[in-house]
């Protein structure tokens, strides 16, 4: 967890060589370049590294992050269905 309770997930599946990055930003620190930034240098390791595509996920009840990554002219992929099991403690 980071500050604000935000969480920020970076890992690796030790079995395919998936990586995960992602977290949201603080409001102060939206439409600076650093999403755009990150995306960019996400495409380019990914490149780098051979890798045949990326993906993340968004909520569909996020607007602001939908019409961010339809203004770098990324779609949807209608292929996959994400699946939670929410914990209770």
């Amino acid at each position: 967890m980071v500050p604000g309770g935000r969480t920020v997930v970076a890992g690796e599946d030790r079995q395919s060589g998936d990586g995960q990055v992602g977290g949201p930003l603080r409001e102060n620190a939206r439409r600076r370049g650093i999403t755009t930034a990150l995306m960019d240098r996400v495409r380019q390791a990914a490149t780098e590294a051979g890798c045949p595509r990326v993906e993340w996920t968004a909520d569909q009840d996020n607007p602001t992050a939908l019409a961010f990554y339809r203004a770098l002219g990324i779609r949807p992929h209608n292929g996959k269905a994400l699946y939670r099991i929410e914990q209770t403690r």
